[in-house]
């Protein structure tokens, strides 16, 4: 979500603007009418000519044959970094950066102060992966020249794929000072203050790019990124479409309002425009991923895994795309294959927080509850903020008889969420499992109250009641589990007992029969 990269040209010269045409430059007649210096100087001029005209490929054999000349010749033995610098351009146009970094090395070899050589041979090391390098080129060529906008463009991009938000936002910040209309600066400072959650700072940065240049299809996209984020989804489209307005073959586009219908809930639509995402560029895992999505929510399952697997194949490396098939082979309860794929997802992102607390709803389903509080202890390492996550680790500890670590997760968990009713319902069953009937009968009614009247509430506050000896109340609530659910057996037992307790021997009996015929197991 960054800008273009500023690639610096080295000080265009009078002597380098040839008058003569191309073809007759570069003819073996012309060449034989001139000494040999001249002809390096004219094999030069042609490489350049090349050069401007994009033809890369062209221009290297013509600043090789100068190189190859230049230590015989006096003009090019002082002159050589000239050579080396455009060589060493042509070469990073071509994605030949370690070639470039060589030659734009050389350049500075002749040249100490050639800010240009240090700016690009900075760009070809963060084509290389190798950022702390490129920095140091940046830091050098921005001491050369404090008021080098470009280079703090460029250095900023590089903090930037370090995860060094604050010093790329600095970096960004000294070039919009520098360079009050520098675009490259605004968008690239718009794209970490995305990364970072700053949404309307983003805007706000897109919104003056848009201003100076409206015709940029890249900052209407990056502006719906930042809309998308902040759920105001009617601008996020209009802004995606300005975009696709723009570039009819913005395939990113097409996906990402593809992703807003999906939010949105408009399936169809979502997948009209990730057909024609797919369409444009066959190879986007990322719409591919969109579309099972668009899938996935019309339950059609088949033809999402189609998809999930199909961005797969594009991206082994695609973590979500794992994360989301296993998603739907939990929901068709193949575990072993979700299970799977979650593992897969973490492996490909040690930092992904819900495929760590999905894999541990596995565990728990499994019994494996030491398993899952493994994983939701790195879940919640990763985000503290999820009310789920210490839920199902309240689950877990549940599991394992840990009520005291139960009960402290579940109230955490309602810190973050407090109306979650299902939330209370588990806490009560921790309190119950301390033998603390008073507090899980007031949590079960809170669950009661917000919506949640499922047979097993009812069923575990009238074992919470028949605790205290409430015994009118533990039937009322019996009786409700089994008008909720007339197959459920544990309401029968529960039932039962009270009647005996209460010396109603026939009702019992009832209930315990009924028991034993749903369970075929004596109470």
């Amino acid at each position: 979500n960054l800008a273009p990269k500023q690639l610096i040209l080295f000080a265009e010269s009078e002597i380098f603007r040839p008058t003569v045409k191309l073809s007759e430059l570069d003819s073996f007649s012309f060449q034989a009418q001139v000494g040999q210096e001249t002809s390096t100087l004219i094999s030069f001029s042609v490489g350049y000519l090349e050069y401007q005209a994009k033809n890369y490929s062209l221009s290297v054999p013509y600043f090789d044959k100068v190189l190859e000349r230049a230590p015989k010749e006096v003009y090019f033995l002082d002159n050589q970094s000239i050579a080396y610098f455009f060589r060493a351009s042509s070469h990073y146009f071509l994605d030949n950066h370690e070639q470039a970094v060589s030659d734009y090395s050389k350049t500075i070899e002749f040249n100490p102060e050639e800010i240009g050589a240090y700016n690009n041979r900075g760009l070809s090391y963060q084509n290389l992966k190798l950022d702390q390098l490129a920095i140091e080129d940046f830091d050098k060529a921005i001491q050369i020249d404090s008021g080098f906008s470009e280079a703090y463009v460029n250095r900023g991009i590089a903090y930037s794929t370090l995860g060094q938000y604050e010093q790329a936002i600095e970096d960004f910040n000294n070039a919009i000072r520098i360079n009050p209309e520098l675009l490259e600066a605004f968008i690239s400072r718009g794209g970490i203050y995305t990364i970072v959650g700053h949404y309307e700072l983003a805007i706000e940065d897109f919104n003056r790019v848009i201003v100076l240049d409206p015709d940029l299809e890249y900052v209407y996209f990056l502006r719906g990124i930042a809309k998308n984020d902040l759920h105001q989804y009617a601008e996020a489209i209009e802004d995606f479409q300005q975009a696709i307005k723009l570039n009819q073959e913005f395939a990113n586009a097409y996906t990402h309002l593809g992703n807003v219908y999906t939010v949105l809930g408009q399936y169809q639509e979502a997948i009209a425009e990730l057909n024609i995402a797919i369409e444009i560029d066959s190879h986007s895992a990322s719409a591919y991923l969109g579309r099972a999505l668009a899938h996935q929510a019309l339950t059609k399952f088949d033809q999402a895994i189609v998809d999930f697997d199909k961005a797969i194949e594009l991206d082994p490396d695609f973590g979500e795309a794992y994360f989301a098939r296993g998603a739907i082979y939990f929901k068709l309860g193949q575990y072993e294959h979700a299970f799977n794929d979650y593992s897969e997802a973490i492996r490909k992102n040690p930092q992904f927080e819900l495929a760590y607390r999905d894999r541990a709803i596995i565990y728990i389903l499994s019994g494996e509850y030491e398993n899952a509080v493994a994983d939701l202890d790195r879940a919640i390492e990763i985000n503290s903020r999820n009310a789920a996550t210490f839920s199902y680790r309240g689950n877990a500890y549940t599991g394992l008889g840990y009520f005291e670590k139960a009960i402290e997760d579940y109230t955490t968990s309602l810190e973050l969420a407090s109306n979650d009713a299902s939330i209370y319902a588990n806490r009560g069953i921790a309190y119950d499992g301390l033998g603390e009937f008073e507090k899980a009968i007031e949590d079960y009614d809170k669950a009661i109250l917000l919506g949640l009247k499922h047979v097993t509430v009812y069923d575990s506050r009238g074992n919470a009641y028949a605790s205290l000896m409430l015994y009118d109340l533990a039937i009322a609530d019996y009786t409700q589990a089994i008008e909720l659910d007339t197959l459920y057996a544990n309401a029968y037992r529960g039932r039962g007992s009270v009647y005996r307790n209460l010396g109603k021997i026939a009702e019992a009996k009832a209930d315990f029969a009924k028991y034993k015929e749903l369970t075929g197991k004596d109470p």
